[in-house]
């Protein structure tokens, strides 16, 4: 009776191909010794983490609509998964785009109030200018903070009439007052999800809508560079997914 022969990679359950990765093994590191149990384990790793790039890449497809998983997928799928992005973090994923540069200085570093110099400042503006209506913003000198300058806003609570409406348009009016201050630079805090109870869900779309919509009605703008201040991975995953959404309208 005739017996099947089968491949070093069907006896060991793996679809990778075991006796290749062998070969290579032995190529590549000739004067030490490998052991035969080295090539099934390394196949076994290597489809375990292809098997979860794909899943996480079709999630990524799903959340922007998409029917095909493309490189751009693979790539928000590994910065999305803190394990899969610190193994590989010096990957370079053809076709896959570039991810948000979030200016680490931005999120590393916690810095201090300002001190009474910057409530002086805050109190010579509520002077000058009396309080924010809903959705105004107003600027003052940053003094004993990191940036020059700090725009000051008045956002609507969530559940509110009209509160994304009126979240959009504070943004747009805080865009509005770096551009007359000729600011090249703006940072902005996840504030909608803070105190005001915004979704953080909503917040980031809102907020990149205003920001794409404010850029769209300008034909030149002294604002090149905006950041975003978040602090968990949470956050960072929610803004990086929006901005791929913006990407393919």
């Amino acid at each position: 009776k005739k017996t099947t022969k089968l491949s070093r990679s069907a006896r060991a359950g793996v679809i990778f191909p075991v006796g290749r990765m062998m070969r290579y093994l032995r190529r590549g590191t000739h004067k030490y010794r490998i052991g035969m149990g080295a090539p099934v384990y390394m196949a076994a790793v290597i489809e375990y983490l292809a098997a979860e790039i794909l899943e996480l890449a079709g999630n990524a497809a799903r959340d922007n609509k998409k029917g095909r998983i493309t490189p751009r997928h693979i790539l928000l799928a590994v910065a999305n998964d803190e394990e899969l992005n610190q193994l590989l973090r010096g990957v370079t994923i053809a076709s896959g785009g570039v991810l948000p540069r979030i200016h680490p200085e931005l999120l590393a570093k916690k810095r201090g109030s300002g001190g009474k110099e910057f409530l002086e400042a805050v109190k010579e503006l509520r002077k000058a200018h009396g309080p924010l209506e809903l959705t105004g913003a107003a600027l003052s000198q940053a003094n004993g903070l990191a940036a020059k300058f700090v725009i000051h806003c008045h956002i609507p609570q969530w559940g509110s009439d009209k509160c994304e409406e009126q979240l959009e348009k504070t943004i747009k009016n805080c865009l509005s007052v770096a551009e007359d201050k000729k600011l090249k630079s703006v940072a902005f805090p996840s504030f909608p999800s803070g105190r005001n109870g915004f979704p953080k869900q909503t917040a980031a779309q809102v907020i990149l809508r205003a920001i794409s919509s404010h850029f769209a009605a300008s034909s030149s703008s002294t604002v090149k560079n905006i950041y975003f201040l978040l602090f968990d991975n949470e956050s960072i995953g929610i803004y990086v997914q929006e901005m791929a959404k913006l990407d393919t309208k």
